[in-house]
């Protein structure tokens, strides 16, 4: 067994014990590529302009940096009023000054270049008000400064040697954290805000799914991340119970649309609904639909004629275009065999395939096994094929493959990014595996710049309805994680960006049943902005 620990404290009631897969490669909020492992502790050892209510897309301005914003009228400029008193774990205040060194620190790199291009430049107005001036509108940008990578940061990082914040944090949090040849070391700061019985959080790793949950038992630790579900550590218990939680992330299947083959009429229709056949069956009876596996979609249709039904998924997640529903449920009979007429009628002009997937992700094995079966079943001969280390890049970026087995989720919940990564011909391979090239799709994709909500909204609902009819990607299931907790934590709150890197909210966390003082709490009030429910603020002096 792979393991190793971090001890801050002998067990007691005042440390928080985590279990996680691995421990993260660097502490500093603007590495490149971002590291999911990291933001646990970047997202409480660090404070952003703005937070998402815990379990929500909604913005709070709970125990952030800023209090108040605005937004002008065309969309470009974003004024913004930090929370006086506050500071760094150095002592430096959290004032505009701050706020220019981070965003200028982020614009330098990479993960800025990746994910804040639309941000031009921060201009200060006063020691507690500046203004951030996008190039264009862009509507996820509040959302934007609610992920770890737009983390204030010290500016006093300036004077330290370079790599610093790779292994210690300078931020506003309630935390300071340090990672060290042993893991993490994450403790309370001594002039935070009171979090009852707790000033301490240990890291245990583990890389195996399925000893993750031992380790916690072993360790008497109170949340394990990740686990294997129903093994014989994880099942309930009256110390422990088991929990799935929803990942904001998609299963998909991306065809790529450089091979001829997979141009002609039908064939992406006919493997869409074997995929959907593998994956989305479902039992219908009495109005009420069960799942055969777990992940997978309900489909509730008191109107199938058998008693068994598929469901086609939409291209969008549920809940991130709200309104917007574009799965197809239809009887599982009536799936197979229009499957089967659409491959007779394409009859001898069929080809081997090749079925890539990561293979560095256990699940997409199976998956990949799983519909390869399916399909050789109904007479497409396929091949499955790992994808690894240098080789396996190489194969995608030279588009040497049929189908490609992936799966993706937004790096915040904005159906413009989901659709407009997917659809857009420019994209990278990353963003766009199946390489859609569709004139229509990127002038619709151009015309997301507008700041007129209703204008964006229509949009999104025709790039939803064409990536449906022209079938560049099928989706598959939405992915789930499992965890098991100590039934004695309290303040479970998913985050609701990564429910699955980040399972509990250190703000708001009560973990022993103790309360704490109440917050005050400002909420702004205005219109809302399209793809969030959240408020912009009232004009200010």
């Amino acid at each position: 067994m792979s393991f190793f620990g971090v001890f801050l404290h002998k067990a007691s009631a005042d440390t928080l014990r985590l279990v996680y897969p691995r421990a993260p490669v660097s502490l500093d909020p603007q590495h490149y590529p971002p590291d999911p492992m990291a933001w646990p502790v970047i997202m409480t050892s660090y404070k952003r302009l703005f937070n998402l209510k815990p379990g929500t897309s909604e913005l709070d301005n709970t125990d952030s940096a800023a209090t108040t914003y605005r937004v002008s009228d065309d969309g470009l400029i974003y004024t913004i009023v930090l929370r006086e008193g506050q500071t760094f774990t150095d002592g430096a205040p959290v004032d505009s000054y701050a706020a220019l060194f981070t965003f200028d620190r982020l614009m330098a790199s990479d993960t800025g270049q990746l994910y804040f291009r639309a941000l031009k430049t921060l201009e200060i107005v006063g020691p507690y008000t500046f203004r951030l001036h996008l190039d264009q509108p862009w509507s996820p940008f509040l959302a934007a400064l609610t992920t770890p990578m737009a983390s204030l940061i010290s500016p006093l990082a300036a004077t330290r040697p370079a790599g610093f914040l790779d292994n210690r944090t300078l931020g506003s949090g309630r935390f300071e954290a340090e990672l060290t040849t042993d893991g993490v070391k994450l403790k309370i700061r001594s002039d935070a805000p009171f979090i009852p019985k707790l000033d301490s959080v240990d890291f245990y790793f583990e890389p195996d799914d399925d000893l993750r949950a031992k380790v916690m038992v072993d360790k008497k630790a109170h949340l394990a991340w990740g686990v294997r579900g129903g093994s014989e550590y994880s099942q309930d218990s009256k110390d422990y119970q088991e929990i799935s939680l929803p990942a904001f992330e998609t299963r998909f299947l991306a065809f790529n649309l450089d091979r001829p083959y997979l141009k002609l009429d039908g064939v992406r229709e006919a493997i869409s609904l074997l995929a959907a056949l593998t994956f989305n069956q479902s039992q219908v009876g009495n109005s009420q639909a069960s799942n055969t596996q777990a992940g997978n979609s309900q489909t509730g249709n008191s109107q199938a004629s058998n008693a068994q039904a598929v469901k086609i998924l939409a291209i969008v997640p549920p809940g991130l275009l709200p309104g917007f529903d574009g799965s197809k449920t239809l009887d599982v009979t009536a799936a197979q065999q229009r499957a089967s007429q659409l491959l007779t009628s394409i009859g001898q002009s069929r080809l081997p395939m090749d079925l890539v997937y990561p293979s560095d992700e256990a699940q997409a094995r199976i998956d990949a096994e799983r519909l390869a079966e399916k399909l050789i079943a109904f007479g497409l001969p396929i091949r499955t094929v790992p994808l690894k280390g240098n080789h396996g890049q190489g194969l995608l970026e030279k588009r040497d493959f049929d189908l490609y087995l992936g799966s993706r989720r937004p790096w915040l919940p904005s159906p413009e990014l989901w659709l407009g990564g997917l659809l857009d011909s420019r994209s990278s391979f990353n963003s766009n595996p199946a390489g859609f090239s569709d004139y229509e799709t990127d002038d619709l994709i151009a015309e997301l710049s507008t700041p007129d909500r209703q204008e964006r909204s229509r949009v999104l609902r025709r790039l939803a309805i064409m990536a449906q009819e022209k079938h560049p990607y099928v989706m598959l299931y939405q992915k789930e994680v499992k965890i098991v907790i100590d039934r004695r934590l309290s303040g479970i709150s998913p985050h609701p960006m990564w429910p699955e890197v980040w399972p509990i909210d250190l703000v708001s966390l009560d973990p022993f049943k103790a309360k704490p003082p109440p917050v005050e709490i400002v909420t702004p009030k205005g219109p809302l902005i399209e793809g969030f429910d959240h408020p912009v603020a009232e004009p200010y002096e």
